[in-house]
């Protein structure tokens, strides 16, 4: 491999295109100190991928491209080009001719070339890995990489030993290899973290597919079971239906007769039995009014201290939330100093990439004028040539005999004819190559064209993948969202069915009662439930009927007075306590409500109840009469209109009575203990699960869209690129094929002129033989000069198209490579902005979580407050009842003693007539009873399974032979209700997740595999590098020290490893010249120093050569004994290397086959002067 040329165009201080060639084994570069000579040695440093600016001399990179002078205007781009000779295939690469280019742009765009392709920096660098040459090489030594040598520190010497030893390549295997572990383990990182997720769900999904399994077969064993036990119960109750009816007449004729000598004795008991009721009625009264007061009491404290936890809650919430506010803060700020970061280099590059495509454009206009100079120059050469060879043929007919002349007439003549016929083919042939070239430039066009669709299509793509990539990271933030509010709306369903079931809220007499229930299945049978229970009511008029009802909402609801009768005494025999009830077939609506239309009536409060018609009447006894307003300004004004005709309740729960009371105050909004409210809230919060988990699997399937989108897009973005890159590799071969059918255009027509001039110039032949001879000898002479003229033109103008078309290479390079680090800037950006956006949001959460809880605690502390003082006027209250029933209860016994002689008489005739109305009774209830459950075991059945009368009676005749007890049944219900809501969607989603996560757990077992391999790989290339450096370091060791006793004439040197770590260990460099002490290079002389480096240098050129080496300026600090030395050593290498010697040292000047000199007529603008010499006349 050989150094042919080097092409620079506005690099430095080259402000004009200039070209090097170096055909030569020494070539020297001369000039006064600050002409721009070492610019050369930059320039190739820069177009081998140098890329600190340091290095170069410079503060930024921007500082390599030609500034401007005075007289000379800024450059805006700077192109260099390198040509090698690769006959030998140094370069692994397919080409005998290799060139590499580089161009940079103001705006900071930078494109690499080879071969006018356009490469990664990366690529350039690979092609010259172990061959000495490169940025890391020691191809180019300056005096800055010989002070680097000598005064560096041991470790920053490795990088010369690496390159000599050639082990740069092994190591940047090693280098890409640990790339790629990291890649690997990130991407398994990634995929653990994805294999957690999954495996979380899948516990999860496994309980649910387990469960729904269980409860759809407990379903169907429940419905068997059902359908058989009440086949049982209906045959039953038609038989006792029978048999009670027949007692029931026998009773009612007996107790005919009995009534009539009762009603005698009852006229004689009737007023002291009046008195006693009134006492006993106050007694009841009061004891009542006790009893709302104690569960009063015991509801506000209940109130109160869920209050006070739910306070306590807040508090650790907000001190959490607190934490992750400053957290999201801190991210806030360091995300804004990276977006800044990236906003500012962005703008560089683009300004860079600006002055990149103008540079671009100003070098293929200046490369199509040079072609087409270079193009009439060679027609003119050529056509020199011919008119030469001509003449001299003329010369040597001249001087042949007179007889030949007229041989050489015929000989014309013929030639004539034969040019005729070669001038038709030649037209021809030209007319198929215009054509061709018609074609080729059409075809140009339409490449350039799709180039440009290519580039709007990738731009679409670019936004398509960002704004893909923005609806993830939101879609993912949904999801959390919604998995949030599902886990909340599960703990609020939770605590909602603790609260129905529990019968929390309600007092402890009614709490009692339902748990009884829970033990006797006939005292259940009998209660049809509270009002709270029975009713619901839309949330707008929930505190107003919440108001209204009050207590009563804890009322029992029973079918009949009989029934409440019993349960009564049930609840007296366990000591429970009293409870108000309300029999269906007892309660009615006093009177029939007004008829009242007024705007400013909402509704009657009996209309916004929904209910079963059974319990319409005690909802109207209740409510019929009350009016429902928007607040207490329109109650007030409805009450003066209407004279207290009915009560009147607002919205927010204050009252006006009919008899002129007003009741109101403050009342909190939360309605989370409110008994009409929770079955509501919990078919409201089953309903919100239901349409979240829609949302979330809408999510998550929309996510796998986008992520199926995103991969798919940028797939195509990869195959928009490559097909761009093979279109603008047909556009450059079109080009030269363009080039090609263009040169042969000329030729042609050059060859058809020279036809028709040699027909012209050969019509006559004269005879003057002599005067002709003499004037071609002249006209030969004359064309010589033209000739050598013409050549130096065309040698001067084939090197400025070479550097020209190099420095295009260079600008396509540069343009590529700033477009790929502002597409590269651009995607950081947005993703530094997307997770901005995240940080703000979740910020502005928090804040509004911290004010809401706040405002929260201070409700809550002014709501204990009031109901704090509330318990001290209850207590009140409750001492005054107590008194007050103490002494009726005394009154009450004194008139009890007065009542008991008459009562005897009374007792004795009343317990026959009751004996007998108790059995009366009982055979109605138990007619009444057994008409009720056979409606009820109907209705039950068909509402329960949505069946018709029909459907019913079917199944039960289906199952009737089923075996089921109702204990079985009961069982089944508790499993049932112990097993909770289920999902039947749950089992396919299982199933789903199950797959996923097998399939991710062999991608799993595949990445940990693919760790291993390049762990393997990452060992085996190290110890191949040891190996090899330690030989070839060994080998260099030897040659420094023998070299070294060259130059120094004696002394001893030699190369040391500072550690055992052989691959990341520092080199000393140990020196003693002869007559001193073996000491380290510091404690040298600037000679000595120099002339070490340059020993070092020879014993690495000794083990392996680099295929030409700069030498910038390396003999400036030798003395003339040393440089001589030098200059005899260097002979020694010129086998093998190609030198290039920037120097202003005589000696080193002599040895030069070649000399440019550069020079600087204008200040800051450098040109060069070339010089060739011959040895022997040297």
């Amino acid at each position: 491999m050989r150094l042919k040329s080097i092409e620079i165009n506005g690099f430095k201080s080259f402000a004009d295109k200039i070209k090097l060639d170096f055909e030569t084994n020494i070539t020297a570069i001369i000039g006064p100190n600050g002409s721009g000579k070492s610019n050369v040695a930059d320039a190739v440093r820069w177009v081998l991928g140098e890329q600190s600016a340091k290095t170069l001399r410079g503060s930024k990179m921007e500082d390599v491209i030609f500034s401007g002078t005075d007289n000379k205007i800024k450059k805006n781009y700077s192109t260099v080009s390198i040509t090698f000779d690769n006959s030998d295939n140094v370069i692994p690469i397919d080409f005998k001719e290799v060139t590499i280019s580089r161009k940079l742009y103001r705006t900071g765009e930078s494109d690499y070339f080879i071969n006018k392709s356009n490469v990664r920096l990366k690529e350039v660098r690979e092609l010259f890995l172990d061959t000495g040459v490169g940025r890391e090489g020691y191809s180019i030594i300056g005096q800055g990489r010989i002070e680097e040598i000598i005064n560096g520190k041991s470790e920053d010497r490795r990088a010369i030993f690496e390159e000599a030893s050639g082990i740069s390549k092994i190591k940047y295997q090693k280098n890409e290899s640990q790339k790629k572990l990291f890649k690997a383990k990130d991407n398994l990182t990634r995929l653990r973290d994805i294999i957690i997720q999954n495996e979380n769900r899948y516990g999860f999904l496994k309980g649910q597919s387990t469960k729904a399994k269980k409860g759809i077969a407990l379903l169907e064993d429940i419905e068997k079971a059902e359908f058989s036990i009440s086949y049982k119960d209906y045959n039953n109750l038609n038989s006792n239906f029978n048999k009670y009816s027949e007692n029931l007449e026998i009773n009612k004729e007996e107790l005919f007769d009995i009534n009539k000598e009762f009603e005698n004795v009852k006229l004689k008991i009737s007023p002291l039995k009046e008195e006693l009721n009134n006492i006993t009625n106050v007694i009841e009264k009061d004891s009542a009014e006790l009893d709302r007061i104690n569960k009063k009491k015991n509801d506000i404290t209940n109130k109160k201290n869920v209050l006070i936890e739910r306070n306590k809650f807040i508090r650790l919430n907000n001190e959490q939330s607190l934490k992750l506010k400053q957290e999201y803060i801190d991210n806030l700020e360091k995300i804004n100093l990276e977006i800044s970061e990236q906003e500012k280099k962005i703008s560089e590059k683009n300004s860079i990439l600006k002055n990149y495509i103008d540079d671009k454009n100003k070098v293929k206009n200046e490369l199509s004028k040079s072609k087409e100079l270079l193009s009439s120059k060679v027609q003119i050469l050529d056509k020199f040539f011919l008119e030469k060879e001509e003449i001299e043929n003329k010369i040597s007919d001249l001087e042949t005999e007179k007889r030949a002349n007229e041989i050489i007439t015929d000989s014309i003549k013929k030639k004539i004819e034969e040019n005729t016929e070669e001038v038709t083919k030649l037209n021809i042939e030209k007319e198929n190559i215009e054509k061709k070239l018609s074609e080729n430039n059409s075809l140009l066009e339409s490449n350039n064209q799709k180039v440009q669709n290519i580039d709007l299509t990738i731009f679409e793509k670019r936004q398509l993948i960002s704004e893909l990539e923005k609806e993830l990271i939101s879609l993912n933030n949904q999801v959390s969202n919604i998995n949030n509010e599902i886990n909340y709306k599960n703990k609020e369903i939770i605590m909602l069915k603790n609260y129905i079931r529990n019968y929390e809220g309600y007092g402890k007499s009614v709490q009692d009662l339902f748990k009884l229930c829970d033990r006797e299945t006939e005292l259940k049978s009998m209660i049809c439930g509270t009002l709270g229970e029975l009713i619901s009511v839309e949330e707008k008029y929930k505190k107003a009927i919440d108001t209204v009802l009050s207590s009563n909402l804890q009322g029992i609801v029973v079918h009949n007075d009989l029934e409440a009768k019993k349960i009564i005494e049930k609840i007296k025999a366990n000591k429970i306590g009293r409870l108000n009830f309300f029999p269906i077939s007892k309660i009615l609506l006093k009177k029939e409500r007004s008829n009242i239309i007024d705007s400013d009536i909402l509704s009657f409060a009996n209309d916004v109840i929904t209910c079963d018609n059974d319990y319409r009447n005690i909802v109207d006894y209740f409510l019929a009469n009350t009016v429902i307003c928007e607040n207490m300004d329109i109650a007030i004004k409805l009450s003066n209109k209407f004279k207290n005709k009915f009560r009147i309740v607002t919205l927010d729960g204050d009252v006006i009575n009919s008899w002129g009371s007003i009741s109101g105050g403050y009342k909190s909004s939360k309605n989370s203990f409110s008994i009409i409210g929770r079955k509501q809230q919990l078919v409201k919060a089953l309903l919100d699960i239901e349409n979240l988990e829609t949302s979330l699997k809408n999510n998550i399937n929309r996510i796998s869209e986008v992520k199926t989108d995103l991969q798919s897009n940028k797939e195509n973005l990869d195959n928009l690129k490559s097909e761009k890159e093979d279109v603008k590799l047909k556009i450059d071969s079109l080009q030269k094929i363009i080039y090609l059918n263009e040169f042969d255009v000329r030729k042609i027509t050059e060859k058809i002129d020279e036809i028709n001039n040699y027909k012209e110039n050969h019509q006559g032949f004269t005879s003057d033989k002599e005067k002709e001879l003499i004037l071609y000898k002249e006209k030969s002479t004359l064309i010589d000069d033209e000739i050598n003229k013409y050549n130096l033109e065309i040698n001067k103008l084939k090197n400025l198209v070479l550097e020209m078309e190099k420095n295009e290479i260079i600008v396509i390079n540069n343009l590529d490579s700033i477009e790929r680090d502002i597409n590269i800037l651009d995607n950081s950006k947005n993703i530094l902005l997307e997770n901005k956006n995240s940080n703000e949001s979740k910020l502005k959460l928090k804040e509004s979580e911290l004010i809401e809880s706040e405002l929260q605690l201070k409700n809550n502390s002014s709501e204990i407050e009031v109901i704090e003082q509330l318990i001290i006027e209850i207590n009140l209250k409750t001492d005054k009842l107590n008194n007050s029933i103490s002494k009726n209860t005394d009154l009450r016994k004194k008139l009890i003693l007065d009542n008991e002689e008459i009562s005897k008489r009374y007792s004795e005739l009343s317990e026959k007539s009751l004996n007998l109305e108790k059995e009366i009774e009982k055979n109605e209830l138990r007619i009444s009873n057994l008409k009720e459950q056979f409606s009820n075991l109907i209705n039950r059945l068909c509402d329960e399974y949505s069946l018709t009368l029909e459907d019913c009676e079917r199944k039960m005749e289906l199952y009737k032979n089923e075996h089921f007890t109702k204990e079985e049944l009961k069982r089944l219900k508790e499993n049932l209700r112990e097993l909770g809501s289920f999902s039947y969607d749950s089992i396919e989603e299982f199933e789903k997740v199950k797959n996923e996560l097998e399939f991710q757990k062999k991608q799993e077992i595949d990445l940990q595999n693919s760790i291993e391999d390049i762990n393997k790989i990452i060992l085996k290339l190290e110890n191949t590098m040891k190996k090899t450096f330690l030989n070839e370091f060994k080998s260099i060791n030897e040659n420094f020290s023998n070299i070294f006793k060259i130059l120094f004439n004696g002394g001893e040197a030699r190369l040391e490893l500072d550690s055992e770590d052989i691959l990341n260990c520092g080199i000393d460099i140990i020196a003693k010249p002869v007559g001193k002490k073996m000491q380290t290079l510091s404690l040298m002389s600037g000679g000595e120093k120099s002339l070490t480096a340059v020993a070092l240098l020879f014993a690495i050129f000794e083990t392996k050569p680099s295929p030409f080496c700069i030498l910038d300026e390396v003999d400036a600090a030798l003395d003339d004994s040393n440089i001589l030395r030098y200059v005899e050593y260097l002979k020694n290498y010129l086998t093998e290397t190609q030198f290039i010697m920037i120097t202003h040292r005589k000696p080193t000047m002599e040895m030069a086959d070649m000399i440019y000199g550069v020079t600087m007529e204008q200040k800051g603008v450098s040109k060069i002067v070339s010089m060739t010499f011959n040895k022997e006349k040297k």
